[in-house]
């Protein structure tokens, strides 16, 4: 039977919180609101009868093609998982049973009546007054049944190994009006198991059903389909319905009133009332429990928000029995309560939701806050971030480069783990990308949006798809102490880095890595003797490339007539080499005398000429470029030449 879920019952309660926040008293209101199946069966009793020798046709062919068989039954391992990252407390509940009482009611859906029974002596199922009977377990989504479908959070997969005897797929899945105007036909896969029973996964999202083929095996917990709401249903949940080798029905529940089997067919039987909360949730704005498409759930959940608001803090669970206590707390950022609710239900519950509201002023402190309740003895937390500014708590970062070559891609990872994000490129929303990470291969710019909190931008760049070349150029001569200017060129996209070595006669030299990011780029050498220059290698972000032209020769020119020997008296000039100036010391340079320094260019050309009658003087260099110049010294008719290599 389909069940989404309905509000049978409201309960308003208020209460004053006992707790302070910045000297403010946290008020505090609460409501429950209990929740229940609606009456819409799954199957007519013609459909049933059609499956039933559609499958009969099946069976007969495997069992002609020498199918697998076994000597015992199944042991079934639960037949939904949650699809996602992260997964909450819970997200199913269970809301009909096969029905074991052969009487029927006197309407067109008998549920939770007398003239049902479960296999727990129970009533929680239903018949029809045409003379069916429900004969499968209803696993319904719970709460934001048709959120959760529409995101693909909750998966079916097979109870048991087996093999898939039919499929059904291409039905509309957004069924969940009355029982005449259903739509007649479902999605779902049939699993013939190892021993010859069957089992049915009804009521599947449309287009999402397993890629394998009917005859082909699957195996325990192998993905078979989305929850859906297909067929006759009125809202997501899966019905799974079973049969022994001999055709027959069973319930594979084991309970006193069961007695279509003698052991458990499952490993860990879900216990019959199992409470518990399925999710904690934060809001400002409060959740839409719509049952159908056009009314559906919107869950208007919160993980970042401001400040100076109202706060709507829910709990979802299930199996509330009168007088069960419950227990709301929120705190602080440095773990001092801010509110506090308690209370017990006067009413049983089969689902319900029951929330507490608190303003939490404009003054609060940021940072991440604490949403706790206490249910039938378990504790389950929830936090959230309260922040005045909150592109300053979502952020994003990348796995690597953002630049990168088509092809390649890089992984954002935003920093608060959830998996309600929405991701866009350029403002566009991308479809289908709620996880705490995506992978990129586009160029763009993204941002992420966690329920109220808006991230910062992350700039990709696809670079084409080419390798790098690399070309060395720069033969020359120079003389010495003069430096060399060699010239790479490129092609890919930048940056790139590259490598180089000298060699000389007496070997190689060590390898020298650098990272270009114009083209060409220049390398400035000062070889003391002729040096042959070589590229090693080049890559970039695309990959390692090829280096065109490999070698250049930069030849040493000796300069002549350099620190020629002189009967005039000592000269010393230093620093050699120089960055800003020298210093000449002419040593026995007599009073009166006038010495003449005159700088050239190794070509000859004068820089600089002045007169000293000093036996110190300084050559200030820093108008000059980097390179060698000749210092001509003249006392007289005695001259001398000194060499000059300035950085």
């Amino acid at each position: 039977m389909g069940k989404t879920l309905h509000t049978v019952l409201w309960l308003l309660l208020l209460l004053a919180g006992k707790q302070t926040l910045l000297a403010q008293t946290a008020l505090v209101g609460s409501r429950l609101v209990g929740v229940g199946p609606d009456r819409q069966p799954c199957l007519t009793s013609q459909q049933h009868a059609d499956i039933q020798q559609m499958l009969q046709t099946k069976l007969a062919l495997l069992t002609k093609n020498g199918a697998r068989r076994a000597a015992t039954h199944p042991v079934f391992t639960f037949p939904l998982r949650w699809a996602k990252s992260q997964a909450p407390y819970g997200f199913w509940t269970i809301s009909n049973y096969v029905d074991l009482n052969p009487a029927l009611g006197p309407d067109d859906v008998n549920q939770y009546t007398t003239s049902n029974l479960d296999y727990n002596c129970g009533n929680r199922t239903y018949d029809q007054k045409s003379g069916y009977q429900h004969q499968g377990t209803d696993i319904s989504l719970w709460p934001f049944n048709w959120s959760v479908m529409a995101g693909e959070y909750v998966k079916v997969v097979a109870a048991a190994p087996g093999l898939i005897i039919s499929k059904s797929d291409g039905n509309d899945d957004q069924s969940c009006g009355s029982f005449s105007s259903a739509t007649s036909d479902w999605n779902a896969v049939y699993i013939r198991h190892d021993d010859g029973s069957v089992a049915w996964y009804g009521h599947l999202k449309k287009q999402s059903l397993t890629s394998k083929s009917i005859g082909q095996r699957v195996e325990e917990g192998e993905f078979l389909g989305f929850v859906g709401s297909s067929g006759r249903s009125s809202g997501p949940h899966l019905h799974f319905e079973v049969y022994n080798a001999q055709g027959k029905l069973i319930d594979p529940f084991q309970g006193a009133c069961n007695k279509t089997i003698t052991d458990a067919w499952w490993k860990e039987q879900p216990l019959y009332k199992d409470k518990m909360l399925n999710r904690l949730s934060v809001h400002l704005v409060q959740p839409v429990m719509g049952v159908c498409p056009g009314s559906a759930n919107v869950t208007n959940e919160v993980l970042v928000a401001q400040p100076g608001q109202r706060f709507y803090f829910y709990a979802f669970g299930r199996e509330l029995e009168t007088g069960d206590p419950v227990q709301f707390d929120v705190f602080q950022p440095n773990g001092q309560r801010f509110t506090t609710f308690q209370d017990k239900s006067s009413s049983t519950f089969t689902n319900f939701y029951w929330y507490i509201y608190a303003t939490i002023p404009a003054d609060a402190p940021d940072g991440q806050w604490k949403f706790r309740t206490t249910f039938n003895g378990k504790v389950y937390e929830q936090s959230f971030f309260v922040a005045k500014d909150l592109q300053s708590v979502v952020q994003i970062t990348p796995s690597g480069k953002t630049t990168f070559c088509t092809g390649d891609s890089v992984t954002l990872t935003a920093n608060i783990e959830a998996n309600q994000y929405v991701w866009k490129k350029d403002g566009v929303v991308l479809s289908k990308r709620t996880d705490q990470a995506i992978v990129v291969r586009e160029s763009g710019t993204y941002t992420a949006e966690l329920t109220g909190g808006v991230s910062n931008t992350v700039a990709v760049t696809a670079l084409p798809a080419l390798l790098p070349t690399a070309s060395l150029t720069g033969n020359q001569t120079v003389y010495e102490g003069q430096p060399a200017s060699l010239s790479v060129t490129f092609t890919g996209a930048a940056p790139w880095n590259f490598s180089y070595r000298d060699s000389t006669a007496n070997g190689p030299g060590a390898v020298v890595s650098l990272i270009a990011t114009v083209n060409p780029y220049l390398v400035q050498v000062k070889p003391l003797k002729s040096t042959a220059y070589q590229l090693v290698d080049v890559n970039n972000v695309c990959g390692k490339g090829g280096v065109v032209t490999r070698s250049v020769f930069v030849v040493v020119a000796p300069l002549l007539g350099v620190d020629d020997p002189s009967p005039m008296a000592d000269v010393d000039v230093y620093p050699v080499p120089a960055t800003h100036a020298v210093t000449v010391q002419i040593n026995g340079l007599a009073p009166g005398q006038i010495a003449l320094l005159t700088l050239t260019e190794v070509n000859g050309r004068p820089v600089q000429v002045r007169e000293t009658r000093q036996a110190a003087s300084t050559i200030q260099l820093d108008a000059y470029p980097p390179g060698t110049y000749l210092l001509h010294i003249q006392i007289g008719d005695r001259k001398t030449t000194r060499r000059i290599l300035k950085w």
